[in-house]
């Protein structure tokens, strides 16, 4: 519960919570930090754009700009095989529903500097 959010949506599914279980592990005599964990925020939607390689840096400080780490929304990126060219390294970007991928892109596009 303390390295990541791994538990908390399964405890959420289950109808309970980290506080929760938190207490019932002392109430058995388990020792407890008493620092409360990371609040969970599950996902608000999620959608995902595919991005050149060149393109990424570009988008990612787009992103930065408009929602910076910590910020209402979020937003992640992973590098992978694209799947619009066998020959090419490509990026994919997801966010919350909140975040239009599609604007930030052109936005990073019309920002890249031709080489890049």
């Amino acid at each position: 519960m303390y390295a990541g959010h791994t538990v908390a949506p399964l405890l959420d599914g289950l109808g309970s919570s980290q506080g929760a279980l938190l207490e019932a592990l002392a109430r058995r005599g388990v020792d407890v930090p008493e620092v409360d964990p990371p609040e969970h925020r599950p996902m608000r939607g999620y959608h995902q754009i595919e991005v050149d390689q060149a393109e990424l840096r570009p988008a990612i400080d787009v992103l930065i700009e408009r929602h910076r780490p910590g910020s209402e929304w979020r937003w992640a990126s992973t590098g992978c095989p694209a799947t619009r060219s066998r020959d090419s390294l490509g990026a994919r970007v997801g966010a919350e529903e909140g975040i239009d991928l599609h604007a930030a892109l052109a936005t990073a596009r019309g920002q890249a500097t031709p080489g890049e």
